[in-house]
């Protein structure tokens, strides 16, 4: 690893401060000290041993460190309710967001331009998907049975390359969501890909509330 790699004990004890962590990150509690803790010690988590070089961990890191130390609890969260605590209310800054949506599409961007080969295009990939047994579930035999290899190979990077542009413009942006969550939720129902489908659906959060080209943001900080 990058850095030194923490015994058995210790990795328990930050996956359990983690945990707690987690749940005051989305409360928004104390988030000044949590946010950047947090972020910290899954970036370090991540460093600490090639066992966790894992995409969905390196992306929970950038994304916890975009959140952590940026203000983004200054206005929705336990702490802004909380009198003692509660910040000064300026203008929305658009950067944390904006981060968080230029990485959505760099992701797919790359995933898509990935793609573009014989064995996507053609549907062959899925012949080695079914002969490693990747496939899994109740859905997988029924979708595999009334869909052409090559159709869903075809679905698959149409969709991706769609989502690139598709959560910018906002006449198309519902449609690319639907489309994104419905890419993400047919993946996971047939093979095993862990937490990264959900990790990407939670993050078009970024592109719902406020679009990129709303008014009401500013450029900040």
């Amino acid at each position: 690893g990058w850095l030194p790699q923490p015994s058995f004990e210790v990795y328990h004890t930050i996956e359990n401060l983690l945990l707690v962590l987690s749940i005051l990150f989305l409360l928004g509690l104390a988030f000044r000290v949590v946010g950047p803790l947090t972020a910290l010690l899954v970036g370090y988590t991540f460093a600490s041993s090639p066992f966790f070089y894992h995409h969905h961990i390196f992306q929970m890191a950038i994304v916890t460190s975009i959140l952590g130390f940026s203000r983004s609890a200054d206005r929705w969260s336990l702490d802004a309710l909380i009198p003692g605590l509660k910040r000064e209310r300026v203008g929305l800054t658009r950067m944390p967001r904006r981060m968080i949506q230029v990485l959505v599409s760099i992701i797919y961007f790359f995933t898509s331009v990935s793609k573009l080969n014989h064995g996507w295009l053609s549907g062959k990939i899925f012949d080695v998907f079914k002969e490693s047994g990747s496939f899994y579930g109740h859905i997988s035999p029924w979708i595999l049975d009334h869909f052409s290899y090559q159709a869903l190979g075809l679905i698959t990077v149409g969709t991706e390359i769609f989502l690139v542009f598709g959560l910018w413009i906002p006449r198309v942006r519902v449609l690319a969501i639907l489309a994104g969550i419905g890419l993400h939720l047919g993946i996971d129902s047939m093979m095993g890909v862990g937490s990264f489908s959900y990790q990407m659906i939670a993050l078009y959060v970024a592109f719902l509330f406020g679009f990129p080209d709303s008014k009401e943001a500013i450029h900040g900080e």
